[in-house]
């Protein structure tokens, strides 16, 4: 896929020195940057699921919350509807 972006020229000239020092174009170093953001942003998504599944897994351990077919039967019992049986 091909886009083009029109980069305001106060950035050309930041972003230039960085882009010659490391021996790249601006293009490139562009394109390296939006790469690495999108690693990190995915990291950081990682991290958050990583952290609330220990946030669950500590909340059974400290006798927080009720079996999932006690849930089942308490939502069936108050809302009148009966769960999906699994096949």
């Amino acid at each position: 896929m091909r886009l083009e972006i029109t980069i305001p020229d106060e950035l050309v000239e930041q972003i230039a020195p960085l882009a010659k020092a490391s021996g790249k174009t601006i293009e490139q170093l562009i394109i390296d940057t939006v790469s690495s953001h999108q690693q990190f942003v995915a990291e950081i998504e990682s991290a958050e699921t990583v952290a609330g599944i220990k946030r669950g897994l500590e909340s059974k351990q400290a006798g927080c919350g009720i079996p999932l077919e006690q849930f089942k039967q308490e939502m069936e019992a108050k809302h009148g509807i009966r769960a999906k049986e699994e096949v």
